[in-house]
């Protein structure tokens, strides 16, 4: 009975527990990133958000390295990196180009940046990973699925000087499988900003800027799905733009005298197979483009539609562990009708490429790219790209980037057809590039991150396309030039963050080196000479204070001398550049309310970045944006 009484109390005795716990232990391996030998930068994407009814050129020209060359708001704005013109910058869009194959260019100025989820540059030989032709680099702009489940709607407004009125609506639904994403813009400006007229006299006068509004509108559409065995996309872009273009302030004007109608359409279908060693991507894009000019005076009505068809096959595919391999077949056809040219134009090109990707260990990565192109039935010699990266020190972000390119870029089809003075036997233009990099990114404490890179870069192009006055009183286009370009390009940012602040202090300083000479005078070396309105000096800064639901960031540029003349004898002088936003942002349930203040150009800076076309002083502007998530 002693024993069945006690029984029950077994469970009195201490029992010691034999499992002993432990914080848990994390083992990583610091790898080479996806780009040995170069690498891009992208834009922050709050700033995107403080862009979203501005346009790229906006957004690039004051927190960036990229040199913007700008007629003024509204006007034509084309990037210019590196010493390079903007035919040698493309624009891609989702890994398209969207350039005009007639002007061989894009206007960045057409370009809402509320449209993209992802700005990103591409430098020198690294833009050959996407395309060729970009001699001084490649513009990216993507949009992304956000594959949460949440239902949302986003509305943007902005009002501000000078007639100033720019709205963004967005709206995304769908599930884990499938997402639709509409978005729609307006922009209208009259652009009608006093300036201080200095070349009318010996005494300066106050003038209001005149022909220079903007109407612009236009919606993009895309829908994603995707499955454990594929994915796919399918987007459509279609926009809309009229502009009253300014003459120079040396020159008379009448109202609404030269004007720019400027159109496209834009779909891009992509499919991605993916699998465990080897992966497909499949695009097919089309792109329709209309440009219609007109200036009455000089009796111009010219009259522009191009038409252009991108198909791109890729299989990636691994061997090894350590080594990835990739094949590319694209192929470009456009089409152009217009009464500049003396009948239909056509052209095809096609391009195979194949590249190899080595990352064995974790100190080293390599890549070597080259790329055939068949350009109207003829072969040009191979563009190429071999790029390495290594890790100077075990375990840390601290890294040593070189890289070789030899890229190509095509005529442009004015360059070829235009009447009078298009020349179809031009030649392609082609650079050799050099470029060292040292990356650093250093997590300095729980609070404080530091992450820097230095590079400087070397190029020789040849074959540079040159428009000179020929022998029947019009202009034809030659390959004269040869230019060598050289420089140094740095970046770095500080984020220090708090239990209820962070501080952000980004800044980055570029100088350049472009200088060119005519094959037909070899005398006309300019090797003291910096070519036409490339800047040799640029700075960029921003500081950004958030605590809690406030926020401020002040930004400023500082952009050197540009000469206006090849001898170098006139310029434009420097100028610094800075802005202010002033915000709050207010959380009510599942909506989301953000109002901003802007003020540009602080300082009243009299400047200009193209000779004869004044830039605005100082602005305000006011951002609301709503977004509900159902």
């Amino acid at each position: 009975m002693a024993i069945i009484i006690s029984l029950p109390l077994s469970g009195q005795i201490p029992v010691h527990e034999d499992t002993i716990r432990i914080d848990e232990v994390v083992i990583s391996r610091r790898g080479i990133n996806n780009s040995p030998g170069s690498g891009k930068v992208s834009v922050d994407s709050i700033l995107l958000l403080h862009y979203s009814t501005a346009s790229v050129s906006d957004l690039m020209s004051e927190n960036s390295r990229v040199f913007i060359k700008s007629y003024g708001p509204g006007g034509i704005a084309s990037p210019m990196i590196r010493g390079t013109g903007a035919g040698h910058t493309r624009i891609l869009w989702n890994g398209i180009s969207i350039g005009n194959p007639m002007l061989g260019q894009s206007d960045l100025s057409l370009v809402p940046a509320g449209l993209v989820d992802d700005v990103s540059i591409l430098y020198g030989g690294g833009s050959l990973r996407m395309t060729s032709g970009g001699l001084g680099g490649a513009i990216s702009l993507e949009t992304k699925p956000d594959w949460s489940r949440d239902d949302l709607i986003s509305v943007s407004q902005t009002a501000g000087s000078f007639g100033k009125y720019a709205g963004l609506v967005k709206l995304k639904t769908g599930n884990a499988h499938f997402q639709s994403v509409t978005k729609a813009f307006f922009h209208s400006s009259k652009n009608n900003f006093r300036y201080l007229n200095t070349w009318i006299g010996a005494d300066p006068v106050w003038e209001k800027r005149q022909n220079n509004s903007i109407l612009q509108k236009g919606f993009l559409q895309e829908i994603y799905y995707r499955r454990p065995g594929s994915s796919g996309s399918a987007r459509l872009w279609y926009q809309s733009a009229s502009r009253t273009l300014p003459a120079p302030v040396i020159s008379q004007q009448t109202p609404g005298d030269e004007k720019q109608y400027d159109e496209s359409l834009r779909a891009l279908v992509n499919l991605d197979l993916p699998g465990s060693r080897s992966s497909y991507k499949i695009s097919t894009a089309v792109i329709l483009d209309r440009l219609n000019y007109s200036n009455r005076t000089a009796s111009v009505d010219s009259r522009n539609l191009s038409g252009t068809l991108f198909v791109t096959a890729e299989m990636e595919t691994l061997a090894g562990r350590n080594t990835r391999l990739t094949f590319a077949a694209n192929e470009e056809m456009s089409m152009i009708r217009s009464n500049n040219y003396d009948e239909v134009k056509m052209r095809n090109l096609v391009s195979l490429t194949a590249s190899a990707e080595n990352r064995a260990g974790d100190r080293a990565g390599a890549e070597v790219l080259i790329r055939g192109i068949l350009f109207n039935d003829r072969f040009l010699f191979p563009d190429l790209f071999a790029g390495l990266s290594y890790r100077l020190i075990k375990d840390t972000e601290n890294l040593l980037k070189a890289s070789f390119s030899r890229n190509s870029r095509l005529p442009s089809m004015n360059d070829m057809y235009w009447i009078p003075g298009g020349n179809p036997s031009l030649q392609n233009e082609y650079a050799y590039s050099y470029e060292l990099t040292w990356d650093m990114k250093n997590k300095i404490s729980s609070l404080l991150d530091i992450s820097s890179d230095i590079t400087i870069y070397r190029s020789y192009i040849k074959n540079m396309i040159k428009w000179l006055p020929g022998e029947f009183s019009y202009w034809t286009p030659e390959n004269l030039g040869h230019v060598n370009t050289s420089g140094l390009e740095s970046a770095l940012k500080i984020t220090f963050s708090g239990n209820t602040f962070q501080t952000c202090l980004t800044a980055g300083y570029t100088f350049t080196r472009a200088s060119g000479r005519n094959t037909q005078n070899e005398s006309n070396l300019q090797k003291k000479g910096q070519l036409p309105y490339i800047p040799a000096n640029q700075f960029h800064g921003r500081l950004r204070f958030d605590r809690k639901s406030l926020y401020t960031a002040l930004s400023t540029n500082f952009t050197g001398r540009r000469y206006i003349t090849t001898d170098n004898t006139q310029y434009l002088p420097d100028y610094i550049y800075t802005d202010l936003i002033i915000g709050n942002k207010i959380k009510w349930g599942r909506t989301a309310f953000d109002l901003g203040l802007g003020i540009g150009n602080i300082f009243n800076t009299r400047y200009q970045t193209i000779a004869y076309y004044p830039m605005p002083g100082r602005s305000f502007s006011v951002r609301l944006n709503v977004q509900a998530i159902k």
